[in-house]
């Protein structure tokens, strides 16, 4: 439960303080909302906190094909992500 808590947290959608989950006004509002409501808000929350998410997507973007080669995007948990001057 802990992970899940903490991914919440990152996304903006509740705080943990004390072992006590709060939700958000904006989670609150993820809970209230329909489907596409909630996709939309945790599409956006994830652009936004991860940017590991955000380089993918804007890459993806670059690309006429909309995929990316293999490799580099295999390269980004290591670390790689820093050491490159342009987007995959």
């Amino acid at each position: 439960m802990l992970p899940v808590a903490h991914a919440l947290a990152l996304l903006g959608l509740a705080q943990l303080e004390s072992g006590d989950l709060q939700l958000s006004p904006l989670g609150r509002r993820n809970v209230e909302g329909g489907h596409a409501l909630r996709q939309e808000l945790f599409g956006q929350q994830l652009l936004d906190r991860v940017p590991l998410v955000a380089h993918i997507r804007h890459s993806l973007e670059q690309q006429s094909s909309g995929q990316l080669p293999e490799q580099p995007v295999l390269r980004l948990p290591t670390g790689e992500l820093e050491a490159q001057d342009e987007p995959v």
